[in-house]
């Protein structure tokens, strides 16, 4: 069993733009060289920092180019990921054109993608920075805007002294 690993390609630093792709490559290479082997990959890191609805766009997107390469596992949470009929055809395209770079002269896909996904993170964002408030929980943080967050979050505040102050609530929000 191999895992090709993959990382984010939505940080807009030039280096991460073709991660992906190149993901996708290694899982084609894995699959012609070593047939008899499995190749299983973390699927959810391609799409971190984005916000909930375009990383189940991007996720299943993905999963089905690393499938059609020759994927054979992954690690994901079902609820995360959409089958292609249920994702509009601008937003598939759309996903296409980021994990396969497809810049050109007045087109950035990362921006196009991210613009196809209203901000309803907005108000949170600044609520958590004017209440200077960290979640973290056991589900994965989004410094986008959202975090995901199980039913017992912890929160730190920073206090007027300057130190650290943590207590658990319990919470929820999925």
């Amino acid at each position: 069993m191999f895992d090709p690993l993959t990382f984010t390609i939505c940080t807009g630093n030039e280096d991460d733009r073709r991660l992906g792709l190149e993901t996708l490559d290694g899982i084609e290479l894995i699959a012609k060289q070593l047939p008899e082997c499995g190749l299983l990959l973390g699927l959810s890191n391609i799409s971190f920092g984005l916000k909930p609805e375009a990383r189940q766009v991007l996720n299943s997107m993905f999963l089905h180019e690393a499938q059609e390469r020759g994927l054979t596992a992954a690690i994901l949470h079902p609820s995360g990921i959409r089958p292609r009929h249920r994702i509009p055809d601008e937003q598939w395209d759309a996903a296409l054109d980021l994990i396969y770079d497809r810049r050109r002269e007045g087109f950035d896909p990362l921006l196009h993608f991210i613009g196809l996904f209203p901000d309803d993170a907005a108000p949170r964002q600044r609520e958590v920075k004017e209440n200077r408030t960290i979640e973290s929980g056991c589900a994965t943080t989004s410094w986008m805007g959202r975090s995901a967050t199980s039913r017992s979050t912890s929160r730190r505040r920073w206090s007027s002294t300057r130190h650290w102050r943590s207590s658990t609530t319990t919470s929820s929000r999925a």
